[in-house]
């Protein structure tokens, strides 16, 4: 009986592992300059338009406000992201579009940005806290 637990134990074990790799595949790498179009998929593509800060008080860290221009099945829409970065660099930051969840992976100022792109559903939200939905 233990033998049988035991097997059983390790089958479920497996198939955990092989689920969070599943959900943890990135759709897309990305690397997009400044008023530069990528398409996400036959419907979609995405422009980014620039970058923006807010002005703060001393002491306080501003936002990067990221202008993105969307068209989907031809028609157009202008989002802007207001995002916050994890100080300790422990979770990355992002956003949330229809299907897709859009990580930073590093970027500079108003010339270009390394996105890794998740489908929604394969994105192991649990594992990060940073990310804006502006659907």
């Amino acid at each position: 009986m233990k033998k049988i637990t035991t097997f059983f134990m390790f089958i479920l074990f497996s198939i955990m592992i092989l689920n969070a790799q599943v959900n943890n595949t990135i759709f897309k790498k990305v690397h997009i300059k400044k008023n530069e179009t990528i398409e996400l998929d036959s419907i979609t593509k995405i422009m980014f338009l620039y970058h923006s800060h807010k002005k703060t008080i001393e002491g306080q860290v501003s936002p990067l406000i990221t202008y993105i221009y969307y068209t989907v099945n031809g028609k157009p829409e202008e989002k802007q992201y207001n995002i916050d970065f994890d100080s300790e660099n422990i979770f990355k930051s992002g956003w949330k579009r229809k299907d897709y969840i859009f990580i930073i992976e590093n970027y500079i100022y108003d010339e270009y940005m390394n996105l890794n792109i998740y489908k929604s559903k394969d994105y192991p939200y649990q594992q990060n806290q940073f990310i804006i939905s502006n659907e």
